[in-house]
């Protein structure tokens, strides 16, 4: 049997430092600017997430839904989904 060709990812460390170098470059060269933006941008993203996940049925998705995210919760200052799961399975 043959394995499976893996994906050269040699180059990846250089764009993923190419792009930490924009996202601070947009944010005037201020650190916590660009976390703070990266942050919000990503928070926006699960928001998206979630709303299309209400849209998709469950035989769609196979029944198949992704945990909400701890940091997620956090951050909107809610109880951690990690925290409630022992509650809803008993």
């Amino acid at each position: 049997m043959t394995q499976p060709k893996r994906a050269d990812v040699s180059n990846e460390p250089d764009l993923l430092d190419a792009a930490v170098n924009d996202a601070i470059a947009e944010c005037g060269g201020d650190l916590r600017t660009a976390v703070r933006a990266l942050v919000a941008d990503n928070l926006a993203l699960q928001r998206e997430l979630d709303f299309a996940s209400l849209a998709m049925s469950f035989g769609f998705s196979r029944g198949y839904f992704a945990r909400q995210r701890d940091a997620r919760f956090a951050s909107e200052g809610r109880a951690t989904e990690s925290a409630n799961i022992g509650k809803k399975m008993k």
